[in-house]
């Protein structure tokens, strides 16, 4: 519920900056042809189990586009969430992007995200559904992986705080492919449900491949690498 609260935010934040870049005129280019660095705020913070931190770079390419890549780690030493034991989690997202007012202090992009996601923890005490379509089964122990591939059209504002140091309001969603596997399975049984809310299976216990819709959105810091 804290994720979902959260994307709605940053959205609404998100609209408000682009109308208020609408009435903020500058005599500069702020985006011009510079370059930047970026580190994702909230997927640190926010992502809960699935937390991990985010890089990134943003090369100018022409005009009003830029194309950047950004690289997300993380496991269970590093987190400030509590996750599952043995976690890692890797991530890879090349985004291009095209800016509609560069010459304003708050410029406005559109997006194209292409991403991949692993990732790999030890469960204790779960349940899963296996991938052939059986009963729902529990287990002592189990190794879980999660792959996930799709592309996002995103949406942004970026915003001064310093000379060099800016925040940009991110908001994406997209199709994508997830791929969920368990194994080295201890114990593996049918369920035993001892009240109804045990009908309730997440996403993250599926097993198999799955289409689907991704949301993503959030706040990161872009600091000016060049003069």
């Amino acid at each position: 519920m804290k994720k979902y609260l959260f994307l709605v935010a940053t959205l609404w934040c998100t609209v408000l900056w682009a109308q208020h870049s609408e009435r903020l005129l500058s005599d500069s280019l702020v985006w011009d042809t510079h370059s930047y660095i970026s580190f994702d705020l909230s997927s640190p913070l926010l992502l809960g189990e699935t937390s991990r931190y985010n890089i990134g770079y943003i090369h100018h390419l022409k005009d009003r586009w830029k194309v950047g890549a950004h690289l997300g780690y993380g496991n269970e030493d590093i987190n400030l969430n509590e996750s599952e034991e043995d976690y890692r989690f890797f991530e890879v997202r090349p985004t291009l992007y095209y800016f509609t007012n560069p010459e304003r202090n708050a410029p406005i992009y559109y997006g194209l995200e292409l991403y991949y996601v692993n990732q790999q923890e030890t469960r204790l005490s779960g349940e899963f559904l296996p991938e052939d379509g059986g009963v729902l089964q529990n287990y002592d122990r189990a190794q879980f992986k999660r792959e996930k591939y799709g592309l996002n059209f995103t949406f942004g504002v970026i915003t001064n705080i310093t000379n060099r140091l800016k925040i940009n309001f991110f908001y994406g969603m997209g199709p994508r492919i997830r791929q969920n596997s368990y194994t080295n399975i201890v114990n593996q049984r049918p369920a035993q449900f001892e009240d109804e809310d045990g009908w309730i299976v997440s996403g993250s216990r599926f097993e198999g491949y799955a289409l689907g819709l991704d949301i993503n959105a959030g706040i990161k810091l872009f600091y000016r690498m060049d003069n």
